[in-house]
Parts: structure tokens; C-alpha cells; sequence
């Protein structure tokens, strides 16, 4: 039986494998500190699928691994601290002071005070903005209010053109 053009293709939609799970185990276990293509050769996925971590990344079974793992409570709590993390500060500060007998005493007085952790904060922010799909696509111009900077680059052209004529 041959398929005929009109006819597509269904996508399937399969549990997660055997392999699959356990690349999530490996995964999940390490911690964040094995890679995924790491964690699919241990699995037992060969070399050359491991070097593309993405195909396995985009399988129905493997979204449905990464809901059960990591559901949506778990990680707006991670992303809740990631953009409120905080660090803290040292501050040293020189003090003088004069004694009875008029003599000059130098001390240094250290402060340590709670401030916004921003590289965490914004990396925080980076994968919320990755996981809502908010940043432009790659084809896409930048636009600010309805004017892309490709319209920009033709306008700058034409004064430019504009310029040189009535010199």
C-alpha cells in the first residue's frame, strides 16, 4: 500500500521509551551538571544521536517525561527565587576616632548588607522569556511601535540619497 500525497502524515504520539526514561534519570540525578547528550549515551543512544540532543528534546515521549519531572508548580518556585535571589554585600568602612590623650585611632568597621543578586536575577529571566516563547524569532526585524529597523535602514537610505542630491 502506497501512501498518496494528499495523505499526511499523523504524528504520533508514544509514551516516553525505556531509553528515554532513562536519560531522564541520568539527567535529573546529576544534577544539571551532565549534559543531555551525556546523559542519552549513558542511556544507551548511540554516538550520533547523542551529538543532537534536540531531536530527542522535541519527542512527544520526552515533553511528557520533562511534565512529570518537572511540573508547573516546581518550576514557577525555582523561577520565583531565581528573580528575587539576593546576595549579600561587604562593606568596609575607615573609621577615625580620637582618644583622651588627643591621639588619632584608625579603625575599620565592616557592614554586610542584602542586595539584588542581578546576574541570577536576569539569568532567571532569560528562561522564563525562553520558556514563554517571548523573544522575537530569529527572521523576525526588531519592531518599536509598528516601525521595523529594516524600514529604519531604507529611511536612512533615502535621506542619505536626499542629502547628496541637493548638495
Amino acid at each position: 500500500m502506497t501512501m498518496k500525497k494528499t495523505d499526511k502524515k499523523k504524528s504520533r504520539r508514544r509514551p516516553p521509551t525505556l531509553r528515554q526514561i532513562r536519560a531522564m534519570k541520568i539527567y535529573v540525578e546529576g544534577g544539571g551538571r551532565v549534559p543531555l547528550g551525556e546523559a542519552m549515551r549513558r542511556a544507551g543512544y548511540s554516538y550520533s544521536s547523542s551529538i543532537a540532543p534536540y531531536i530527542l528534546r522535541e519527542s512527544y515521549g520526552w515533553k511528557e517525561l520533562v511534565k512529570q519531572y518537572f511540573p508547573d508548580e516546581t518550576i514557577l518556585r525555582v523561577q520565583e527565587r531565581g528573580l528575587n535571589a539576593k546576595t549579600f554585600k561587604h562593606i568596609y568602612k575607615t573609621i577615625e576616632t580620637r582618644s583622651p590623650d588627643g591621639l588619632a585611632q584608625i579603625g575599620v568597621k565592616h557592614d554586610t548588607i542584602e542586595v539584588d543578586d542581578m546576574p541570577t536575577q536576569l539569568n532567571a529571566l532569560d528562561m522564563v522569556y525562553k520558556i514563554r516563547d517571548k523573544y522575537p524569532k530569529k527572521d523576525d526585524g526588531v519592531t518599536i511601535n509598528n516601525f521595523s529597523l529594516a524600514n529604519m535602514a531604507e529611511l536612512e537610505d533615502k535621506l542619505d540619497e536626499d542629502n547628496t542630491t541637493k548638495k
